[in-house]
């Protein structure tokens, strides 16, 4: 009786942690379209006075092998809701691996990312730093995920 309980629990957490990885999964794809947007479009990001995204995002920081940054966090994004999505269907530990080795890249790099814009650009992007907690977040999740499937 207790170990039902306690495996109802336990599926009824991993849901919740799948779909929150999920619903900030599609956050952060909405982030990242929209720096892609304004990369692609020279258009002024919508900062509402704080910090300066132009000098941000139009650093030699915002670019990695010629391709914007925006670009790759929104493919990262949307692998980890198409991996995130899988875990959960197929209960897929290895797609399970994979969001959790895919937002522990990300977060990784955007720390460096964030260390960039502090102490060598010297300026806050809000719409990069929103990014870097939301797959912070996902790497919390995911981890979460990873203890409890073993």
């Amino acid at each position: 009786m207790v170990q039902q309980r306690l495996a109802k629990t336990t599926q009824r957490t991993s849901s919740y942690s799948l779909k929150a990885v999920q619903a900030l999964s599609v956050g952060g794809a909405l982030v990242s379209a929209y720096l892609a947007y304004i990369r692609f479009t020279s258009q002024a990001a919508y900062c509402a006075g704080i910090g300066d995204c132009e000098l941000v995002n139009s650093s030699r920081y915002s670019e990695v092998l010629g391709v914007p940054v925006a670009v790759l966090g929104l493919a990262m994004y949307l692998a980890l809701l198409f991996l995130s999505t899988a875990s959960g269907l197929f209960r897929s530990n290895l797609a399970l691996l994979g969001v959790f080795s895919l937002s522990l890249t990300g977060a990784a790099y955007s720390a460096y990312l964030t260390y960039a814009e502090v102490y060598l650009i010297g300026a806050i992007c809000p719409w990069c730093i929103a990014s870097a907690i939301i797959v912070t977040a996902i790497l919390a999740f995911s981890m979460k995920e990873v203890l409890s499937a073993r």
